[in-house]
């Protein structure tokens, strides 16, 4: 497809058609700067994040509208912290180590855990009950020892 997304500090999000470099319609209603977008894995549907906000929004790309927020606790800070949709999973991390999974067919909260002691940086699925994160703090400058301390690859229940 030739469509994608594009976040803005002026809290808009903008859909471009990149073939003909136009701009084909606006989502309004973040309340910090667009620090990132994911389209669902089917392309119906579409994620977005503002900074500083505790919510990450859902919209339906066949209405333009917003369909559903979900919660995105302890997150009182301005840095990036990514999520990742995947299959039928939506996961992110918070300021306080914790991750959250959501079924995006549903909505219904897989799992919240404690995985890691600082705050998550980024969380991707690898699987519908697979997720790999890193808090992203680079406590140390020795690689295999940053890997073996921040990256956790790991299982949720299903």
């Amino acid at each position: 497809s030739s469509l994608t997304c594009v976040g803005s500090f002026s809290r808009l999000i903008g859909f471009v058609d990149i073939r003909c470099k136009s701009l084909l319609s606006i989502l309004q209603g973040h309340r910090g700067a667009i620090m990132q977008t994911k389209f669902s894995p089917d392309g119906l549907l579409m994620a977005s994040y503002g900074r500083g906000e505790e919510e990450i929004f859902i919209w339906d790309l066949r209405t333009l509208g917003l369909v559903k927020t979900l919660p995105r606790p302890n997150m009182k800070t301005n840095q990036r912290l990514y999520f990742d949709w995947n299959h039928d999973l939506l996961a992110f991390g918070d300021t306080l180590g914790n991750v959250y999974s959501y079924d995006s067919k549903d909505w219904s909260l897989i799992s919240a855990n404690k995985i890691h002691d600082q705050p998550v940086g980024c969380v991707s699925t690898l699987s519908s009950s697979r997720l790999v994160s890193c808090s992203g703090t680079r406590k140390t400058e020795d690689l295999n020892e940053m890997i073996k301390s921040e990256i956790k690859v790991y299982e949720i229940g299903r």
